[in-house]
């Protein structure tokens, strides 16, 4: 009996707990009972639920956008395009609450997977998705204190993260300096760093090497939309 009771997965909020507070233990034990349906619903049950109390404003943030862009696009200016525009973005918010958190979780396991075709004892990718999924746990983070910042705004900013290193640049800054900072959120560096931790054990790999080779690929993103975000707006 005792036996049986420690071959038994732990509670879902008890990893969600272990992933904060002693990480290392908890993927071990992960590793060993890769679930991750129950997890996955809670973050975007917990993704979903801040995306819809922000929505009223975020559609004052669309709508201060769009009066900026009627500026250089007259073309905007009419009712109809107001509320194409307007009823677009709030369905895309919800929907993209909805399929995001799993989206990444797909990503990093995807490009984790990767890795290990050249590297370490070879895993299915649904062990590296249940690793992505316990490691989004501090992206949640991010998304609280938005929800909190964005609440209490008159003028609220959903172009970057309130725990990013464009917190310290002056509001409405442009360029590739300020595009960098907005990719530099403390949160999903955090997570990242969980998700190459996770998959160090899974694979039984030195956890220098998935964190290098992670970090190296978001470097490369960073880099890649700052410098391209100018071109585009």
């Amino acid at each position: 009996m005792e036996t049986s009771n420690l071959s038994r997965p732990a509670p879902v909020l008890k990893r969600f707990a272990g992933i904060l507070l002693n990480p290392r233990q908890t993927f071990e034990e992960i590793v060993k009972h890769p679930n991750w349906g129950l997890a996955l619903f809670i973050i975007t049950l917990i993704n979903v639920v801040c995306t819809l109390i922000t929505l009223p404003k975020l559609k004052v943030f669309m709508l201060e956008t769009l009066q900026q862009e009627m500026q250089t696009n007259p073309a905007l200016n009419t009712p109809e395009a107001l509320h194409i525009v307007e009823t677009t973005s709030l369905i895309g918010a919800v929907i993209g609450a909805l399929f995001i958190p799993a989206i990444t979780c797909l990503v990093l396991a995807l490009l984790f997977k990767l890795f290990n075709a050249f590297s370490g004892d070879k895993q299915p990718l649904r062990r590296f998705f249940t690793i992505s999924v316990y490691a989004y746990i501090p992206v949640l983070f991010t998304l609280l204190i938005q929800t909190i910042v964005v609440s209490f705004s008159a003028h609220p900013d959903f172009s970057a993260a309130p725990s990013s290193l464009y917190l310290f640049f002056p509001a409405g800054a442009s360029g590739f300096a300020a595009n960098l900072a907005k990719q530099v959120d403390i949160f999903f560096l955090w997570s990242l760093f969980l998700a190459a931790m996770g998959s160090s054990i899974l694979i039984r790999k030195p956890l220098r090497s998935t964190t290098i080779y992670i970090f190296i690929l978001w470097a490369a993103y960073a880099l890649f939309i700052a410098s391209r975000t100018p071109a585009l707006t």
